[in-house]
């Protein structure tokens, strides 16, 4: 069961874990299905600026063009990079409802995000039918006879659309709102479903679309609201729910968005890539001489750019991947302890049939250097690295 110490602000060194992992295998997950709105959205509209089969995901293009009709096609949002790092195909990570897909004789996907969607929607997707464009198809738990996967790792994100849509212009709406997304974990908790990855709604005040304007202020206070309640609410669902403080996640950027690889001269809340509903930034927008996604948080008003999307799937990725990499702190401490163990074996055999003498003494100065390199593992991290000793 949720933990309320899982909510206190990240610090820096949890954040650091997402800088370079090994990937894993999918065990102990048995699949990755998502929930939930255009910020998880892999695919399920066609992408009318894109090359033929291609479908809309709410990011920038790959570059280095970016434009529509270049022939680009939009870059993995987050679900897509932790589902990968995690061992899951493409196909697995696909948009679930999509008309595109299904013309085209392809598989459904078990991502059943749909941009647009609002907590009452997500729900829908869960109990009754998703829908998304011209296609529709029953829910999950329809579709499965309302058993929930025990061993799958869900992940949910909701609430911005009850926002941007209107729905959500007081307290006890935002508490309403929240109250709506839990009712998803409880459902598939009932229907037996053990492993729940759950976003905390951005502030939406410090997105392009507020930031700056007379709403900014009480946006950031509803959206805190939300929070709140939602916190509050998944404390009581008795599953292995894992929160994504994305708020602090987004804060902990602002404040340092070197360490992150991000423009450091830069307005990250206030300008965008694309220019899509917000001021699109001067030096690094799709317009400029020089145009680059990866220093930039958001690509339209409200989504991420690949940057911001590839830091909450990294920072998705360190929760689940610290247990199995502490796991090999032991054999990481053996292999240390072995090569100070060879480099006296070293001094031993230098004395081959001329042997230190009983009570004699001698000084030993050594450096070394070694890589360990073991063996992969399916059910968790690599512990390969580099070591330095002095002996």
């Amino acid at each position: 069961m949720i933990k309320k110490t899982l909510f206190v602000p990240l610090a820096g060194s949890l954040l650091s874990l997402a800088c370079a992992q090994a990937i894993a295998a999918p065990s102990p997950y048995s699949s990755f299905i998502v929930f939930g709105d255009s910020l998880s959205d892999a695919g399920q509209f066609a992408d009318p600026g894109g090359p033929a089969g291609a479908t809309q995901r709410f990011t920038n293009r790959t570059g280095p063009v970016y434009l529509d009709g270049s022939g680009e096609v939009r870059s993995a949002n987050s679900t897509q990079l932790l589902g990968a790092k995690l061992g899951f195909s493409d196909n697995q990570l696909a948009a679930s409802t999509s008309a595109t897909r299904a013309s085209e004789g392809l598989p459904d996907g078990n991502n059943w995000a749909v941009g647009g969607y609002r907590t009452d929607q997500i729900l829908d997707s869960i109990t009754t039918t998703s829908t998304a464009g011209s296609r529709s198809r029953p829910g999950y738990l329809v579709a499965n006879d309302f058993r929930a996967d025990p061993n799958a790792l869900y992940y949910l994100s909701g609430g911005g659309n009850d926002f941007l849509q209107g729905r959500v212009t007081s307290l006890d709406q935002a508490n309403a709102a929240a109250g709506r997304l839990v009712d998803s974990v409880q459902t598939l908790q009932q229907a037996g479903a053990r492993y729940i990855m759950v976003w905390l709604l951005p502030d939406i005040g410090l997105t392009p679309a507020i930031n700056g304007s007379p709403l900014q202020g009480f946006t950031s206070q509803l959206s805190a609201q939300f929070n709140t309640e939602l916190v509050r609410q998944l404390q009581t669902v008795d599953a292995e729910v894992i929160p994504l403080n994305i708020p602090v996640l987004l804060k902990e950027s602002f404040a340092n968005p070197a360490q992150f690889g991000l423009a450091t001269d830069q307005n990250l809340t206030a300008t965008c890539f694309s220019g899509n509903g917000c001021t699109e930034n001067a030096r690094y927008g799709i317009h400029s001489a020089t145009p680059d996604p990866s220093k930039l948080i958001y690509n339209d008003s409200v989504h991420p750019t690949e940057a911001g999307q590839r830091l909450i799937a990294d920072y998705a990725y360190s929760l689940l991947a610290a247990p199995w990499e502490i796991t090999l702190l032991p054999e990481m401490a053996q292999g240390t302890l072995r090569a100070h163990q060879d480099e006296l074996r070293n001094q031993w055999q230098a004395d081959w049939e001329n042997w230190q003498g009983v009570g004699q003494w001698r000084a030993i100065v050594a450096a070394g250097g070694q890589h360990q390199d073991f063996d992969s593992q399916r059910s968790g991290a690599s512990a390969d690295g580099n070591g330095f000793n002095l002996n």
